[in-house]
């Protein structure tokens, strides 16, 4: 049995309720609801519910006017395919979900498969392995699992997914995180592509993985071996805390125009003509191993005994909420392992907190 409410003097918009998952009973209740909300503005009461608990539901809220849709609370079961307009939305689906949310604050989570385009506004999405998401303009913040590309767009965002992962920031100040919260050696924490794009970026990355800050002074944290930092000529002034020897990929410059310099236990790589520096912590016994573009290769030895071997990681996973943003550890150099160093919520509180109020409209 399906019916059907629609009662906006209690403050609840519409509601649909479903005891079976045939999708040919259930999506003409579905269209049914679409009606009412295309025809619905945001002076309705509070947030029009649609729940469809069956799969292939097909949920188009769409009416080419953003400027007054409602805000939607919306669950679908496996391989949904849902798009809304404005309003600031909470979304719902399982495996293989294609979903586009227009512009509004809107919250997504979904299962494995899925293909995300959270247009703009400041947007929470999560997802599991093989995602696609596309987060667009806005502070946004992605969580996925491995096996996933991100493009997050512009606009200060948090992107933390896991091994064999693709992630390009866009513009803004944004905080990539492409490692496991454990000090295994599995491969989820590696083989990941991480991009900052435009902005002081904020880059972890795990095991033979690759990092490239973009323009912008960029921190770039390597946990454990294997990978290499890209750095463009115009890039600006980063710093790269490694714990074990990594490669340093240079374009834009000549072997004949870098001079190293060690300064407080850090190497200080310059460039001449330039103002773009990179500032390594290394322990002395590892190197970096520097190739350019025309094929000639340097290596540089780590710091001198001063040097501390230690530095912070952030130690996260996909599946923490923004209320648990990321805790912050201290990685020992000497035998590979975090040991708890301070906890604390981190960037994007102002964000979510605006996220949660907006949801809660």
């Amino acid at each position: 049995m399906t019916y059907i409410s629609n009662s906006f003097a209690n403050g609840v918009a519409m509601q649909l309720f479903m005891t079976s998952r045939n999708a040919s009973s259930n999506q003409g209740a579905v269209d049914k609801i679409i009606e009412l909300v295309r025809a619905s503005t945001r002076q309705t009461p509070s947030t029009t519910d649609i729940y469809a608990p069956f799969d292939g539901a097909q949920i188009d809220t769409r009416d080419g006017n953003e400027s007054d849709d409602p805000h939607l609370s919306i669950d679908a079961f496996n391989d949904a395919r849902i798009f809304t307009g404005g309003g600031n939305d909470s979304i719902g689906a399982y495996r293989r979900a294609v979903i586009s949310s227009g512009s509004g604050n809107d919250y997504i989570t979904t299962d494995d498969k899925g293909v995300v385009d959270s247009g703009s506004g400041d947007d929470y999405v999560y997802g599991n392995s093989y995602m696609t998401v596309n987060a667009g303009e806005g502070n946004d913040e992605v969580r996925t699992d491995g096996y996933s590309s991100v493009d997050a767009g512009d606009g200060d965002d948090v992107v933390v997914t896991l091994g064999y992962s693709r992630v390009d920031g866009g513009a803004g100040n944004d905080t990539l995180i492409a490692v496991d919260n454990t000090a295994d050696h599995s491969d989820q924490a590696g083989h990941a592509v991480l991009n900052g794009g435009e902005g002081d970026d904020d880059i972890q990355i795990g095991r033979n993985s690759v990092a490239n800050g973009g323009t912008g002074n960029d921190k770039i944290t390597l946990v454990r071996g294997g990978s290499t930092v890209e750095f463009a000529r115009g890039d600006g002034q980063d710093r790269v805390f490694a714990a074990d020897d990594f490669a340093l990929a240079i374009s834009g410059y000549s072997k004949n125009d870098v001079s190293v310099t060690k300064q407080d236990g850090n190497i200080i790589i310059s460039f001449a003509g330039s103002q773009d520096t990179i500032t390594v912590n290394l322990p002395d016994e590892k190197a970096i191993q520097l190739s350019f573009n025309d094929g000639t290769e340097m290596t540089i030895n780590g710091a001198d005994e001063s040097l501390k071997p230690t530095f912070n990681v952030k130690w996260t996973s996909p599946e923490w909420t923004y209320a648990e943003a990321y805790k912050e550890f201290e990685y020992s150099t000497t035998n590979a392992d975090y040991t708890l160093y301070e906890e604390r919520l981190e960037i994007n509180a102002r964000m979510m907190s605006a996220l949660r109020v907006n949801l809660a409209q």
